[in-house]
C-alpha cells in the first residue's frame, strides 16, 4: 500500500501547521501576515512509534546509575518504563504539572532547565524539545553546561526549508519545525556527533507549512571530547 500522504485541496487551512510567526525575536513573537499555502493539508501515514522506547532503552542499558534530564517528560513515564535501571531523574516540565508531580518522589520535577547545576548522563527529549521557544538558549545550555555523555531527541518533524515556528493546530501550540542540518549543527558545532539518525515506519511524514514533507525523525548525539 502507498504511505505516501496524500494532499488535500479541498480544505487549504485544516492542516496541522497553521500560521507562521517571525521568530528573529523570541521574547517578541509577530504574526507573519500571508496566505496560507495551497495544497499544504495534512494527512499523516499510518503507524506507530513503537521504537522510541527500544531505542531509549538500548541507550541506558550501557549505563550504571545515570544522571538524566527528560525534557518534556510528563509525571515519568518514560523512566517508569525502564525503572530496571536506577537513575537520578531530572523532568522538565510546565510549572502546572511540576505542582501536580509534588506526588512523585522518585523524581526531581523542575520547570526551568536552567536550575541544573550539575553535569549529566543522558539528555532525552520525547516530542517535547520543539515545543520551547527558546530552544537555541536551551541547546546552548545543554552543550556548555549539562555536557551529557549522549543526546537523544525523539520524534521531530524535519524540514527541507529553513526552521520555522508555527502553529501546531491540532494542540493549539507553536512548534519549531527545524531543517534537519540547522538543528544537527547546533550540537556538532560544540564537541557533538551525530551516532544516528532513526525514523519510524511505516515513515510518519506531514505536510509542512510551505507544502514542503516533514519527516519525523531522531536524532542520536554522542560526545567527542
Amino acid at each position: 500500500m502507498d504511505k505516501t500522504p496524500k494532499q488535500d485541496t479541498s480544505q487549504p487551512h485544516s492542516g496541522i501547521f497553521g500560521k507562521i510567526y517571525d521568530h528573529s525575536n523570541i521574547d517578541n513573537l509577530k504574526l507573519i501576515n500571508k496566505p496560507y499555502p495551497v495544497n499544504s493539508c495534512v494527512e499523516l501515514t499510518i503507524g506507530h512509534s513503537q521504537s522510541h522506547i527500544e531505542q531509549y532503552l538500548e541507550l541506558i542499558k550501557n549505563y550504571t546509575n545515570p544522571i538524566i534530564v527528560d525534557f518534556g517528560g510528563g509525571c515519568g513515564i518514560n523512566h517508569l518504563i525502564v525503572k530496571e535501571y536506577p537513575s537520578k531523574y531530572y523532568i522538565v516540565e510546565t510549572k502546572e504539572l511540576c505542582k501536580e508531580a509534588l506526588k512523585y518522589p522518585l523524581f526531581i520535577f523542575t520547570s526551568d532547565i536552567f536550575s541544573i547545576q550539575e553535569p549529566i548522563d543522558i539528555f532525552y527529549s520525547n516530542s517535547g524539545i520543539q515545543y520551547a521557544l527558546d530552544i537555541c538558549s536551551i541547546i546552548d545550555y545543554i552543550n556548555t553546561k549539562l555536557i551529557p555523555k549522549h543526546i537523544l531527541i525523539q520524534r521531530i518533524f524535519f524540514t527541507d526549508k529553513e526552521s520555522y515556528i508555527t502553529q501546531q493546530e491540532n494542540i493549539n501550540t507553536l512548534v519549531w519545525v527545524f531543517n534537519l542540518l540547522d538543528f544537527t549543527n547546533k550540537f556538532t558545532n560544540y564537541t557533538y556527533k551525530v551516532l544516528s539518525e532513526y525514523d519510524f515506519p511505516p515513515y510518519n511524514k506531514i505536510y509542512g507549512y510551505y507544502g514542503e514533507i516533514c519527516v519525523q525523525l531522531s536524532v542520536l548525539f554522542t560526545r567527542i571530547s
